[in-house]
């Protein structure tokens, strides 16, 4: 700093030459700029402008050195609005250097203009149009593009529709304009909702850029326009969208594959839109639409848009082209679960329980297949109160041995159940056999909570119909499946809390159950499950006596076990004799002794 304060003095001293003056100035002009330069990058506001203001008085004497210092300026002027700080700034550097550049002996006038145009986008941005139409003036009648896209901008802003339309016009004609300028004048129309004056220029723009790379954009563009809420003219919208799709298939205006993929966005979109407010045929307009642009040679958005087709069919009942359409799409791909579900709920809604099954099965196949689409297609079989689809639905989740939620497979089982026993003649009780077994094997693998959540009251519902339907069975005299019932009623009592309850629901499940079959068992090895049944029996009787710690419960408790070991000890003897087991003999020899057998029972052996 002091070093540049001696320049200075030195620089400053009277000459007693004129020559030699205007060459100090020309320095000291010269150490002015570079040291506002300097203070500049410092972020020295201030200092900036008073050596600015320096340099500026010396122009007077330096004539030539106005362009430099007004180009300076005009530099500075950049740097805050790349910075994006305040625009008074910029205004007020934009005007140093228009008024420096006005001292210039030979001016261009296009610099002026530029600068002008500049200053006046900033006085717009400020909404002083009043002060930007006066700047826009000074440039003497400059009709650059972008002067008269302004001057459009400020009417358009102001309302005055007439004079933004001449100049918007002027503007789109000129011969300079550029492409991405002209997208911008349309815009800006359209931003002030000139929406038929952008409507033009678009058409304008078309025809002046039919050739160009981009030209696509333009009617992009224009459909964002027209299918705007503001505008929403659903008959224009699609007489261009016919339009576009017509030049680029035939080649005549063919789409960039960026353009292209906007336009199919765009009119998705607008279908889905349709779709959504329940206007079907509006959204098979666009949907339509969609697939003569994409073309067949892309398969994965063409059968979304074949699927989305096919659902507006079902929408409005038309189930015939509803299928048609979905079978079109499963050419293009069969192997994905959406085209199967629409096939289902197609065949679910014509009544058709083979076909349904049939889709339903090719659905958990697929590759993409999810828990989801089962679960949404019971949902809708239970909708349409068709309990055969939902069993078989039903049936698919909780044999798929894998569990999204703790307590899952526990609710399958328990709604599956509930379709086999409910507003049925006859229940089918081999497959609730089925069902129940399952039950127990997914409670070995991924335990109550997996299974149930820990919910014991949905154990307990189980073992309850289980018990209910085995007793059931046993009048009936189906004896195998009242055998099964009660023994998967006993183990699903085995998942319970440990209680004198439990431990005696065990033991007349597994007595009753093994009285259903132990003179006719199924086979030998049914036999050797009812020994260990037997055995069973045994340890909870002890079990249940050391659960009653009374006297009065003993009592009950030997009470109890002198009405149930004759039975138990003949069921013992009649399997072993069955086995031929050569201990026969002291199993009646223990009978003999035990209290509560009677010589009725006695007979029975």
């Amino acid at each position: 700093m002091e070093l540049w304060e001696r320049i200075n003095n030195n620089v400053s001293i009277v000459s007693s030459s004129e020559a030699d003056v205007v060459k100090r100035k020309r320095i000291l002009f010269s150490l002015y700029c570079w040291r506002a330069a300097c203070a500049w990058d410092l972020q020295q506001r201030e200092v900036t402008y008073t050596l600015v203001s320096r340099a500026k008085e010396l122009l007077n004497d330096l004539p030539a050195e106005c362009q430099f210092l007004a180009q300076m300026c005009y530099k500075l002027a950049k740097d805050v609005t790349d910075a994006g700080e305040d625009r008074q700034e910029v205004i007020k550097w934009l005007q140093e250097s228009y008024e420096i550049y006005e001292k210039c002996p030979v001016k261009d006038p296009s610099i002026q203009a530029r600068t002008l145009r500049w200053l006046a986008k900033e006085y717009i941005e400020n909404d002083d149009y009043e002060q930007a139409l006066k700047t826009l003036d000074l440039a003497n009648g400059d009709r650059h593009p972008s002067g008269l896209y302004l001057k459009a901008k400020i009417h358009l802003k102001l309302g005055q529709l007439g004079l933004a339309e001449e100049n918007l016009f002027l503007a789109l004609q000129h011969k300079d304009i550029t492409f991405d300028m002209g997208i911008a004048v349309c815009r800006s129309a359209f931003e002030h909702k000139g929406f038929d004056m952008a409507s033009k220029g678009y058409d304008l723009l078309a025809r002046k850029f039919a050739h160009h790379a981009e030209a696509g954009k333009i009617f992009l563009l224009k459909l964002e326009m027209l299918t705007s809420p503001e505008v929403n003219d659903n008959v224009k919208s699609l007489a261009l969208v016919d339009e576009v799709i017509a030049g680029h298939n035939g080649g005549s205006q063919k789409l960039t594959a960026e353009t292209k993929n906007l336009f199919y966005g765009l009119m998705w979109n607008r279908g889905s839109i349709f779709f959504e407010g329940g206007a079907y045929r509006n959204a098979l307009d666009w949907f339509q639409r969609v697939t003569q642009l994409l073309g067949p040679q892309d398969t994965a958005n063409h059968v979304k848009v074949l699927r989305i087709m096919s659902r507006c069919h079902i929408c409005l009942n038309e189930m015939e082209k509803a299928e048609e359409i979905a079978q079109s799409a499963l050419q293009l791909d069969s192997n994905t679960c959406p085209t199967f579900y629409i096939l289902f709920k197609i065949s679910l809604q014509q009544g058709d329980d083979a076909k349904a099954i049939d889709h339903l099965t090719k659905l958990c196949a697929c590759s993409d297949f999810s828990q989801n689409f089962l679960e949404v297609c019971t949902h809708d079989a239970h909708q349409a109160q068709n309990n055969r689809i939902v069993q078989h639905a039903l049936e698919h989740l909780l044999f798929l041995n894998k569990v999204d939620q703790p307590g899952q497979p526990g609710i399958v089982l328990r709604n599956l159940v509930k379709i086999s026993t409910e507003n049925v003649e006859e229940p089918n009780l081999g497959k609730i056999c089925g069902y129940l077994q399952k039950a127990i094997n997914l409670t070995n693998q991924i335990g109550i909570k997996g299974v149930f959540n820990d919910n014991l009251d949905e154990v307990r519902w189980l073992y309850g119909t289980a018990w209910n339907l085995g007793i059931l069975a046993g009048k009936k005299e189906q004896n195998e499946e009242c055998y099964q019932l009660l023994h998967h009623a006993y183990r699903l009592s085995v998942l319970l809390p440990v209680t004198l309850t439990t431990q005696q629901q065990q033991l007349t499940c597994l007595m009753i159950g093994a009285g259903a079959i132990v003179e006719n068992p199924p086979n030998e090895n049914s036999l050797q499950d009812l020994m260990l049944d037997i055995e069973r029996c045994r340890q909870l009787m002890h079990s249940i006596r050391d659960l009653r710690p009374s006297e009065a419960d003993q009592f009950a408790s030997i009470q109890f076990e002198n009405r149930t070991m004759p039975t138990l000890l003949l069921m013992e003897f009649s399997i072993k004799a069955q086995l031929h087991d050569p201990n026969l003999e002291q199993v009646l020899k223990r009978s003999i002794h035990v209290f509560g057998m009677t010589p009725k029972i006695l007979e029975k052996f």
